[in-house]
């Protein structure tokens, strides 16, 4: 929609601009636990096999977008990416809004798929707005769209 710029929780593995790209191919995931890696040394991590649910992965992780000025927001479209070999579907998930520096719940939910549509119990103003995520194992984000009232 209107992104400017996003940040996420430390440790990330893929840029959080990913997941706001409009490109169902690219894709955020939360990263790996950096003390575990460190005990894998000489390692390359894309041919180090490790199954999604290793405890090398991150479960959990959130990702949060900026907007150019404050917007009326009512709606979302999470889109996950679901590799078994690779990623885990998420279990858990919570879009909140920054409200004078105090973050609300817009919306919350279980399973996400490969597409979910989102629609805010109430429409939210504000300019911050961030996409929490669990999995059982190692979740991927492939889009985080936030869309105005019809």
């Amino acid at each position: 929609m209107w992104p400017t710029a996003a940040a996420c929780a430390p440790q990330f593995m893929h840029t959080p601009q990913a997941a706001l790209d409009d490109n169902d191919s690219t894709y955020w995931s939360p990263g790996r636990d950096e003390t575990l890696a460190a005990a894998i040394p000489g390692r390359k991590f894309d041919h180090f096999r490790l199954m999604p649910d290793h405890p090398l992965w991150l479960k959990s992780g959130w990702l949060e977008v900026e907007l150019e000025l404050p917007a009326l927001v009512a709606r979302a479209i999470i889109k996950e990416k679901v590799v078994p070999r690779n990623y885990l579907p998420v279990s858990g998930w919570r879009i909140e809004y920054d409200d004078s520096s105090r973050w609300r719940v817009a919306a919350a939910g279980g399973v996400i798929g490969p597409a979910l549509k989102v629609e805010f119990p109430h429409a939210v103003t504000a300019r911050k707005f961030r996409l929490l995520i669990e999995a059982p194992g190692r979740p991927a984000i492939s889009e985080f769209q936030l869309y105005p009232v019809k």
